[in-house]
């Protein structure tokens, strides 16, 4: 560890990149910085730390004094990161031509404020000219179609169609949930349309509803015609369409979300959509630098919205898994996770994600009776948001197990198992059905029930034939 006697803070040229990183979730006693050069003197640390900022931009620059290495006492460092998780994202970011060899110093923390970095990072993407909003809108056409529910209602069937006229054909074609009556509406009505304006939202609408099919030659024809519109608006529908056609077909739509994002000329609801969706799609490649980042982008450019509060959690996650990575601490994921609910703004769910992202920590340390303690608490909190309300059950009850609490633990298994949950109601990767029926067993069979366990085994083959609990059971594995 650094031991921090002085540190010279160099004032910023420019800004490159700027980074949330010092705040009130700041874990107390230390803080990381990309330490990338040391030396003897404490004159030629300066020249160094003058030279990156002169040539890089980058800010804050720290002199970092290191008694316990005499030959190279003085250490140049880059940013001030509450988290190593966060340093680790960032340090992977930094041009390797200009800072070869660089790694993550921590230091003692005065309590000292400290400003925002603005580092060179290596990025595929910009947010110049994007300006900051307070909420986001799906792009949509700016031409309006009126709905009308008694026509929606009375059109059920292709020969209903035949006795409606262009503007109905549009009505209906908008706004039927039959999403095949809906596209043969809008190819009826786009074989005589009633204006160029009206024929290109009918494509545009068009487009969505062949998603929902699978049919992307349709959708693929369409987005061309969007593209090649000669219309502003209708040819930026058509450059985010595409990206989405790529995504949906299962390609690597990365690169497309990233340039409609650094678009300059596209409209900011598509930027920011660009830029949502590249994040997402990064962070299930496992990139987790420029996942990380593009969140912090959206919750920077959008301080005060659900957006923002959603970014914020979405990195909370980030860290949490870069823990798995031996990358960080759980103490800094719940520091992470707290700040997400002291951030303004309504409340979201994005709230009850992070707070079951706090109360897992406590079970990964195997400190299981705050796990039951948390669980409790999110319950009471955020009654309504049933995803993670029951998952939060879930892990109570795996503390009460590991607890020996088996009768506790088996009431609220057995509620989790008889729940009703869709599948849209719980995490693809926490599915609290069929886990509690294999956990159902587990205690069962090491209480020496086993009638009960053959119960609960027999279910989960059924129910949840495809499940990792059902293939455990099959192989007699745990």
């Amino acid at each position: 560890m650094i031991r921090s006697t002085t540190i010279h803070w160099l004032a910023a040229l420019c800004l490159l990149f700027c980074i949330t990183t010092a705040g009130a979730d700041s874990p107390v006693g230390t803080l990381h910085s990309i330490q990338v050069g040391a030396f003897h003197t404490e004159s030629e640390a300066n020249e160094h730390a003058f030279a990156v900022q002169a040539e890089w931009g980058a800010s804050p620059v720290h002199v970092i004094e290191n008694p316990d290495n005499p030959s190279f006492r003085y250490r140049v460092a880059l940013g001030n990161f509450p988290y190593l998780g966060e340093a680790w994202v960032y340090r992977n970011l930094l041009p390797e031509e200009a800072f070869p060899g660089a790694f993550i110093a921590v230091w003692e923390w005065d309590g000292r404020n400290l400003e925002p970095a603005s580092l060179p990072l290596d990025l595929p993407f910009s947010v110049e000219g994007l300006q900051p909003a307070q909420e986001l809108s799906t792009p949509a056409p700016s031409y309006q179609v009126p709905g009308d529910g008694e026509l929606i209602s009375n059109v059920t069937a292709s020969s209903d169609l035949d006795e409606l006229d262009a503007e109905e054909l549009l009505t209906v074609g908008f706004h039927t949930t039959n999403n095949p009556l809906g596209r043969e509406a809008l190819l009826e009505f786009l074989d005589d349309p009633t204006g160029t304006e009206a024929a290109l939202a009918a494509s545009a609408r068009l487009v969505r509803r062949a998603f929902g099919g699978q049919l992307f030659e349709m959708a693929d024809e369409h987005i061309d015609l969007l593209r090649d519109s000669g219309v502003a608006e209708y040819e930026a529908l058509g450059e985010w369409l595409a990206a989405y056609s790529i995504y949906y077909q299962g390609g690597n739509a990365l690169d497309a979300f990233l340039e409609l994002a650094s678009d300059e000329g596209l409209p900011p609801s598509i930027r920011y959509d660009g830029l949502r969706m590249a994040a997402g799609i990064a962070h299930s490649q496992r990139n987790y630098p420029l996942a990380y980042v593009a969140f912090e982008q959206l919750e920077r450019l959008n301080p005060d919205s659900a957006t923002a509060v959603e970014a914020r959690m979405q990195r909370v996650g980030f860290l949490f898994e870069l823990v798995g990575r031996e990358i960080g601490s759980w103490s800094e994921v719940r520091a992470k996770a707290e700040s997400v609910e002291e951030m303004s703004g309504p409340e979201t769910d994005s709230q009850a994600t992070a707070r079951l992202m706090y109360l897992e920590t406590y079970f990964m340390e195997d400190n299981l009776r705050p796990v039951i303690r948390e669980a409790d608490r999110l319950v009471e909190d955020f009654p309504d948001v049933t995803r993670e309300v029951h998952a939060a059950k879930y892990w109570k009850a795996r503390a009460l197990q590991e607890l020996l609490r088996h009768e506790e633990a088996i009431a609220i298994f057995d509620e989790l198992a008889d729940s009703g949950l869709s599948s849209s109601e719980v995490f693809p990767a926490l599915d609290v059905r069929a886990k509690s029926l294999y956990h159902l067993g587990r205690i069962h069979r090491r209480t020496g029930n086993d009638q009960a366990a053959e119960a609960a085994e027999t279910r989960l083959l059924n129910e949840y034939p495809d499940s990792a609990e059902a293939r455990m059971v099959t192989s007699g594995s745990e």
